[in-house]
């Protein structure tokens, strides 16, 4: 139970708007004003309070009402808050290219934007972090870690008095870098070769492909999930080349690193 005084009303808890931010589209915002008492009940609009508006609350920035309080609640300061005006979220969010480390990123224009932040998402710490900016609406990422799967988004960004006022939403596409190509070792033994190599992040397999001369025909004669390969039952004190490629699959699609370099060993 509560103890009000010698005023049987509940006192004012808080007044926010609803919503506290819009994305811009040239038009005044009219957000609506929650006054909560301090036991959870809502006061009443034109019964407990009245709202007045800032006249011009159109463009991007920050913007306020004020509450005026009336009827049993009459004689409480007025309340002024504030809301937002963002730039629009932006659309068609692409991954244009990618490769080892890096990916290419394309997108709608956001409207009222006058610059883009990136953001690449933290899975560990369930964050999104700031890693570049763009004043067009493309960009090329760099510096990614190799293989990874990463969530990138981009921002629409305006700033106003030195306050920046981004896109409500993180809009993200998922980039699928390709693995590095493994460095592989060599070893000849009687009528077999052993091939091993460091594993690989993000891969998911190994291709391994041979030929009898260096810039003979390759194919491929394996494909292994562990990062060592034993070619056995090859035909003894002959030479035989190799090169391998890392695998990464996702939904039954495969992204391939460049080939190592070729390496070869002569059998015993």
């Amino acid at each position: 139970s509560y103890d009000y005084g010698s005023n049987p009303y509940p006192p004012v808890e808080s007044v926010k708007c609803s919503p506290d931010s819009y994305e811009y589209n040239g038009n005044n915002k009219t957000p609506a004003l929650i006054v909560t008492a301090v036991n959870g009940e809502k006061l009443t609009k034109n019964v407990d309070f009245k709202v007045s508006y800032q006249e011009k609350r159109a463009s991007i920035g920050s913007h306020y009402a004020t509450v005026k309080f009336m009827g049993n609640y009459e004689g409480i300061a007025d309340k002024t808050v504030y809301f937002n005006v963002c730039p629009t979220n932006v659309s068609d969010l692409a991954v244009n290219s990618y490769s080892t480390n890096a990916a290419n990123l394309s997108w709608t224009a956001a409207k009222g934007a006058k610059k883009y932040n990136i953001y690449s998402y933290d899975s560990t710490s369930k964050k999104w972090n700031k890693i570049g900016t763009s004043k067009n609406t493309s960009c090329k990422v760099t510096n990614l870690k190799a293989g990874a799967n990463i969530k990138l988004a981009v921002k629409g960004v305006t700033t106003v008095s030195g306050v920046e006022y981004e896109s409500p939403k993180f809009v993200s596409v998922t980039v699928r870098l390709k693995p590095i190509a493994p460095t592989v070792k060599v070893t000849a033994g009687k009528n077999q070769i052993t091939l091993k190599w460091s594993k690989i992040t993000g891969a998911t397999s190994y291709q391994i492909f041979r030929a009898n001369t260096k810039n003979g025909l390759y194919r491929r004669i394996a494909t292994v999930t562990t990062n060592s390969y034993l070619n056995k039952s090859l035909a003894s004190n002959r030479t035989f080349y190799y090169k391998i490629r890392a695998v990464k699959t996702y939904d039954k699609n495969n992204i391939y690193s460049s080939y190592s370099k070729v390496v070869s060993a002569k059998t015993k």
